[in-house]
């Protein structure tokens, strides 16, 4: 039996999302928690606003799980942390991506497509690899961070907490971001 999930944010992240949970195995989307847009809104393919983010008891009673699909850092950090006590927070990655066995990502944190994790590396909690990227091998990337579509991190960098790349964005080898 596949494990329920809601996803935080109906925008485009939320969208891409939901895209990569129509591959997984292992999660079901029950729909969309989103403080913009009205409960009952079609996000997609009937999925649709079941609540507020800030109802997490409700939205407990419907998903086990949930991943926070905003793009601003602070804001998904403080609702990582208002819904950790309630729900798990899911890590999902693209079937087109590559993760190393021997990297490590933290609870929450999306890898999306044909992006790459190679040995070595930690990735923090909460974080979004995003599309096409690249982490080298030995690199740490703190929580809450965005590595935008393109963006290459060397091998043995170090992102600090809550950072934010641009898109196509390279730091090269032994640098350290934010």
């Amino acid at each position: 039996m596949k494990k329920k999930i809601v996803i935080i944010g109906a925008g485009g992240h939320g969208r891409v999302i939901a895209d990569l949970l129509c591959l997984s195995a292992e999660y079901e989307l029950v729909g969309f928690a989103d403080d913009g847009l009205m409960k009952g809104a079609e996000v997609m393919e009937g999925k649709k606003v079941l609540a507020a983010s800030s109802e997490k008891e409700f939205l407990s009673s419907l998903a086990t799980h949930f991943v926070v699909c905003l793009g601003n850092n602070s804001i998904r950090k403080k609702i990582v942390e208002d819904l950790s006590g309630v729900m798990q927070a899911a890590t999902l990655i693209h079937p087109s991506a590559v993760v190393s066995r021997h990297a490590s990502l933290g609870a929450g944190t999306v890898v999306l497509a044909n992006a790459v994790i190679n040995a070595g590396c930690k990735i923090g909690i909460n974080c979004i690899i995003n599309s096409i990227s690249l982490v080298d091998h030995d690199s740490v990337v703190g929580d809450h961070v965005h590595i935008a579509q393109g963006t290459v991190i060397g091998s043995n960098c170090r992102i600090a907490a809550n950072f934010s790349s641009v898109p196509g964005q390279v730091i090269p080898s032994n640098s350290t971001a934010g």
